[in-house]
């Protein structure tokens, strides 16, 4: 799933089930790699060889009622289509399956236990949780030249000046002064490139909110829609998040009055939306499309041209390159 297209790599006919209405995306859920339709979403697959009055079988799995269920399928199928449709509720489906013959009993029982596994190549594996820092692994007053990742293996060091840890209006965090630039050992996995999902959580507090601040820059490429910046910026077209679009940049008209109080930034992108939340208020939501190039190392503090330094205050930073959209 790229956000727009449910890619039949593993069938005959090739192709793929094409997004019509409506937003899905990946969850691991059961034990189970799935697509989540949200409500009211239609996918549509079409090939002149599909046929309800031929011989066929359809099948699948949904997970309803905390467990997986065969799905009863033959509804999908029609002249020359296959539709998946939710209704009010999500349809959280997997190994959804069409033969152009009938299937005999053995088979069918084969297919209940055995789940299609398309296996990547091993730069494109998932890896969860890829950036993970926060100031709670310190104790006050510590001062800290290099930063552990709790995400992928590596680690962030100074390139001159270290962080303090200090404890602002209770929490614990990493002070910025805009001198303060860390560097990443590791590399963004390729798990991140062209239009990738990710989601990105932070708290941040900024006692002076100027037009443009990086708290973290995530790629070292310079062109069009190949950023992927956390900002701490007054600039309404690009405070919070800065790809090096224009459309698809994002910002807070009233980051300003936010000066000197901690700030929940959440992003979330499928590959398709991108919605920027900031103290739970969804502040943006487009349809965008990225174009992010592979990444030598990350920056904090600032981005990786060296500009907008960042002064202020960082209690933790988290990057997943899977979408996971803002709990309740």
């Amino acid at each position: 799933w790229n956000g727009r297209e449910w890619q039949n790599n593993e069938g005959m006919l090739g192709g793929a089930f094409t997004l019509k209405e409506g937003s899905a995306r990946i969850q691991r859920i059961g034990g189970r790699d799935a697509l989540v339709l949200e409500p009211g979403t239609t996918l549509e697959y079409s090939h002149l060889l599909l046929s309800s009055s031929k011989e066929h079988t359809v099948s699948g799995l949904v997970y309803r009622s905390g467990k997986w269920q065969s799905y009863e399928a033959e509804s999908c199928l029609s002249s020359g289509a296959i539709t998946l449709h939710s209704s009010t509720e999500p349809l959280v489906i997997t190994n959804f399956r069409y033969y152009n013959w009938k299937q005999e009993a053995a088979e069918k029982a084969y297919d209940v236990e055995t789940d299609i596994v398309c296996l990547p190549v091993a730069d494109q594996r998932k890896h969860g949780l890829v950036v993970s820092l926060s100031a709670d692994d310190f104790a006050v007053n510590d001062t800290v030249p290099y930063l552990e990742n709790r995400g992928v293996k590596g680690y962030f060091e100074a390139r001159k000046l270290p962080l303090v840890v200090k404890e602002v209006k209770g929490k614990k965090a990493f002070h910025f002064e805009g001198t303060q630039v860390y560097t990443s050992s590791f590399m963004l996995p390729a798990t991140l490139q062209d239009n990738a999902p990710y989601t990105l959580e932070a708290w941040v507090l900024n006692d002076s909110i100027s037009e443009n601040e990086c708290v973290a820059d995530f790629t070292t490429s310079h062109d069009e829609l190949e950023k992927i910046m956390l900002v701490n910026g007054t600039e309404p077209r690009c405070g919070v998040i800065n790809h090096y679009g224009w459309y698809e940049d994002a910002g807070y008209k009233n980051m300003k009055e936010l000066a000197g109080k901690w700030q929940h930034i959440y992003i979330c992108f499928d590959g398709r939306m991108e919605q920027v939340y900031v103290n739970g208020k969804l502040v943006s939501e487009k349809d965008i499309q990225l174009l992010v190039k592979p990444s030598q190392f990350i920056t904090l503090g600032r981005n990786a041209e060296g500009d907008w330094p960042f002064t202020g205050y960082l209690h933790s930073l988290k990057l997943w390159d899977e979408y996971l959209p803002l709990k309740e």
